[in-house]
């Protein structure tokens, strides 16, 4: 038996195109209900958008832009809130920047301590560890740490500090060993190489 595939079975056209939709839709309509809302709904609604409101965007101002608002303050006359608002800057950061100026005018670009634990090495480990570098520049991690914890007494240090400081503070690179044996680099291992190459190059 013979199955018959009618193409034109389900015959399918274009009815409207999403354009033509929208152009024929009629416009909708807002909602108007005079039901009242429940107080619990409300006072959900306001939470949701307290919580929006209090979330802030901490913005960092650069010295320049200190410099520039203090020269508008004072050169030209300007009041605070107008300055900030001339530079882009929040109204109060700009108004706390003022009272910070009259009680003390240094610290306004005094920078923040860094937080975080303080170096162990400084400014002699630095001299040591360069100097130790340049009489064997073929140490190890290893033993340029065991060479500078013999030195200073109570220095205790790990070697991936040690590491860390060489590569950031003294602007060290470190390459790691490939070592090779002996005989690869050896004359007759060369020769043969030379000669098998030569042979190939010959066919």
């Amino acid at each position: 038996m013979d199955l018959v595939v009618d193409d034109k079975l389900f015959a399918i056209e274009t009815i409207s195109s999403r354009t033509q939709f929208l152009m024929n839709k009629p416009p909708e309509k807002p909602i108007h209900t005079d039901t009242m809302v429940p107080a619990a709904a409300e006072r959900q609604s306001e939470d949701v958008a307290m919580e929006l409101f209090n979330k802030r965007r901490y913005s960092f101002y650069s010295d320049d832009e200190k410099t520039r608002f203090f020269h508008l303050l004072f050169s030209k006359c300007v009041s605070a809130s107008a300055a900030a608002r001339q530079l882009g800057i929040h109204v109060r950061a700009a108004q706390r920047w003022v009272k910070r100026d009259r009680e003390d005018p240094e610290s306004i670009f005094e920078k923040k301590k860094k937080s975080g634990r303080h170096c162990i090495l400084g400014e002699e480990h630095k001299k040591f560890l360069l100097n130790d570098i340049d009489a064997n520049p073929s140490a190890v991690v290893t033993e340029v740490a065991e060479n500078l914890t013999q030195n200073f007494v109570d220095l205790d240090v790990s070697r991936s500090t040690v590491y860390n400081f060489m590569t950031t503070q003294c602007n060290l690179s470190i390459k790691q060993a490939q070592f090779q044996p002996v005989e690869r680099n050896s004359e007759e291992k060369n020769s043969a190489k030379l000669r098998l190459d030569s042979e190939v190059a010959a066919n």
